[in-house]
């Protein structure tokens, strides 16, 4: 822990604690809300999605805007969105908690693990890339680092908006590739609505940064407005390659996962060699994204016509 506080400049140890709670209860979360995707049980999903943001708001504010608890309070309303959702799915599954287990047999458990691996690695990476950039400006600009953050929570706006296509094309694009049926039609759709949605949000944020700005967070914060540019394009051409990637993984092709690693260990190196300021780790960001975009599409392009393997099962 004594590592961590120098690292990012922080000298409370209750933060890191709180933390070390939500980076647990982050494991449960995907688990549970897996199962209700998988199960195409998506009113579920959105309640359950939905009550991590209505309850991290509503604490949050009560935390931080009334009680006055600061980081402390900003850290703990997020365990408790994590509590509220793991609570919420456990309520909507009991029905399934309370079926007789029934013996798997062993070629499911050889699909799992062929399939758990890459999924776990792009996952991790992915959340690298999207939170790694406010950890490393915390640590090399720790007096820029509140500008970054506004921008970086606006920004992401663009990579969260249109999440909800990925989660009903997984089942979608699955279902599709276990009846060797043509399942392109349903992820150009998500695509064209992620880059409507996505793309549009970036344009305003391009557009009018410092009024968004001023909006959101007031007009003392408006020299965030040059990082807030960078940020919400980088998050857009995130949720555009995010939706071939969950395509990808639907269709057991694995492959865009060396244009995605490969970006995240260019944008990591980067930093470590050019730090001066957060808005060139932010122009960094851009940089990386724009080289993980291009090279996911292109392995996907140059790879759709392969034959793809049939490894997920799910249950109907």
């Amino acid at each position: 822990m004594p590592l961590i506080k120098q690292y990012l400049h922080i000298s409370l140890n209750l933060p890191i604690i709180f933390m070390i709670i939500q980076w647990s209860l982050s494991f449960l979360v995907p688990v549970i809300m897996g199962v209700l995707q998988g199960l195409k049980r998506f009113e579920a999903f959105g309640l359950g999605s939905g009550s991590y943001s209505v309850t991290r708001l509503l604490t949050g504010f009560l935390f931080v805007m009334v009680l006055g608890w600061g980081i402390n309070g900003a850290i703990l309303a997020e365990v408790l969105g994590s509590i509220a959702i793991i609570t919420l799915g456990y309520w909507f599954l009991r029905d399934v908690m309370s079926t007789t287990q029934e013996h798997l047999g062993e070629n499911l458990w050889k699909d799992m693990r062929s399939f758990i691996f890459p999924t776990a690695v792009f996952t991790s990476i992915s959340l690298l890339l999207v939170n790694a950039d406010i950890i490393m400006v915390r640590h090399y600009c720790p007096n820029e680092a509140g500008l970054y953050a506004i921008a970086s929570i606006l920004g992401k706006i663009c990579l969260f908006l249109p999440g909800a296509f990925n989660y009903v094309l997984f089942p979608e694009a699955v279902l599709a590739n276990e009846s060797e049926k043509e399942g392109s039609r349903f992820l150009w759709i998500t695509l064209g609505l992620t880059s409507l949605f996505a793309g549009g949000a970036a344009f305003m944020f391009c557009m009018f940064p410092s009024q968004v700005i001023a909006l959101f967070f007031g007009i003392k914060y408006q020299d965030a407005a040059p990082i807030l540019q960078y940020i919400s394009i980088s998050m857009a051409l995130m949720a555009m390659t995010n939706v071939i990637a969950t395509n990808s993984l639907a269709h057991s092709e694995f492959s865009f996962l060396w244009p995605l690693g490969g970006g995240v260990t260019m944008f990591l190196t980067l930093i470590f060699l050019f730090h001066d300021s957060s808005l060139q780790i932010a122009e960094l960001l851009f940089l990386s994204t724009v080289f993980i975009s291009v090279g996911v599409f292109l392995v996907y392009f140059l790879f759709k016509n392969r034959k793809p393997k049939k490894n997920i099962r799910l249950p109907i």
